[in-house]
C-alpha cells in the first residue's frame, strides 16, 4: 500500500475488526498525529462531524465499552466531536456509557482532569429525565465525577454533585459510596463538624444506634469503639454478603475518618482496627 510505504499510515494495533476477522488487515492508523490533523483540515467543514460519527460507529461495532480497551478513548472522542448529529436516545445512552468508561479509565490512571472532560460529556448525553429513566447509569456517572472533582481539588463542585446524587440514589451501598467521597472532601478542608454530622447520618441510614462521636484530641475508650462495631454488625442481617451491606460500609467509613477523629492516636487506632476485624471475621462477612 502506497500510504504505508510513504510512512503516512501504519497497520493498527486494534485487536479484532467490526466486520469479522477476515478484515483485520484493513485497519490502519496515521503514523503521526500531525498527519492526521493535516488530513482533517482538507475535509470540508460540513463533512467532519459525519466522518467522526462514522468512525465512532465503526469502532463500537466491535462490542461493549469494556471490550474496546484503549480504543474507548478514541471512540468517545469521535462521538463527542459529532454529538450534534446524535438523534437516537439509544445511541446517546451508548455514548454516555463510553464516556463513563473513558472517565473511569483516566481516573484510574490519575488523569482526573481528563476524566472530568469525558464524564461531563457523558452527563450531557443522558436523555431527560435522566434520574427517572437511567438512574443506575446516573449514579455511576456522578460517583465517578465526584472522585475526579475531589482529586482535582474542586471540593465545592464535588459537594454539589453529592447533593443531587443523594436526592435520587436508592441503594444504601451507593449512598455510602457517596458518603465516603464526601467525607474525604470535608476532612481535606478540615471541616470536622460536617464530617461528624455525615458519619452520624450514615450510621442512621444503616440502622445503627449512634453513640457519642468524639472530637479531635479526645481519648476514645476502646470499649466504646467495640460497642459501636457490635452495633454495626447487629444492625445487618445474619446472612449479609461481604459487599454492599451496611456493616461493611460503616466500617469503611469509620476507618476513613480514624486518623482525624482520634488525632493520630496509634494505640486507639490499632485497638479499633483489631475490634472491627475480629467482629467481621466472627460474623462471617470477610473471606
Amino acid at each position: 500500500d502506497e500510504a504505508v510505504v510513504r510512512g503516512l499510515v501504519r497497520p493498527s494495533s486494534v485487536s479484532g475488526s467490526p466486520r469479522g476477522s477476515e478484515d483485520r488487515e484493513a485497519w490502519y492508523q496515521f503514523a503521526h498525529v500531525g498527519i492526521r490533523d493535516a488530513v482533517f483540515k482538507l475535509i470540508p467543514k460540513g463533512r467532519t462531524r459525519s466522518l467522526h460519527l462514522r468512525l465512532a460507529r465503526l469502532l463500537v461495532e466491535r462490542g461493549a465499552p469494556e471490550s474496546l480497551g484503549d480504543q474507548v478513548l478514541l471512540a468517545a472522542d469521535h462521538f463527542n466531536e459529532a454529538f450534534q448529529e446524535l438523534r437516537d436516545d439509544r445511541e446517546r445512552l451508548q455514548v454516555a456509557e463510553l464516556n463513563l468508561s473513558a472517565g473511569r479509565r483516566l481516573n484510574r490512571s490519575q488523569d482526573h482532569q481528563g476524566a472530568l472532560w469525558y464524564l461531563s460529556m457523558g452527563m450531557g448525553m443522558l436523555p431527560e429525565p435522566k434520574w427517572q429513566r437511567h438512574n443506575e447509569l446516573c449514579v455511576r456517572m456522578f460517583l465517578e465525577a465526584m472522585v475526579a472533582e475531589y482529586r482535582c481539588g474542586n471540593h465545592t463542585r464535588a459537594e454539589m454533585l453529592s447533593s443531587e446524587l443523594l436526592e435520587h440514589v436508592g441503594l444504601l451501598s451507593d449512598r455510602f459510596a457517596c458518603y465516603r467521597v464526601l467525607l474525604r472532601v470535608y476532612l481535606a478542608d478540615d471541616e470536622i463538624a460536617k464530617a461528624a454530622t455525615l458519619i452520624q447520618r450514615a450510621l442512621q441510614d444503616a440502622g445503627v444506634e449512634c453513640c457519642t462521636l468524639y472530637g479531635v484530641g479526645d481519648v476514645v475508650p476502646s470499649d466504646d469503639l467495640a460497642r459501636l462495631a457490635e452495633r454495626i454488625v447487629e444492625a445487618s442481617p445474619d446472612d449479609a454478603p461481604v459487599a454492599g451491606f451496611p456493616h461493611v460500609d460503616c466500617m469503611g467509613l469509620l476507618g476513613d475518618s480514624l486518623s482525624y477523629f482520634y488525632d493520630g492516636d496509634l494505640r486507639t487506632a490499632v485497638l479499633f482496627g483489631k475490634e472491627l476485624l475480629g467482629l467481621v471475621l466472627a460474623h462471617g462477612v470477610c473471606q
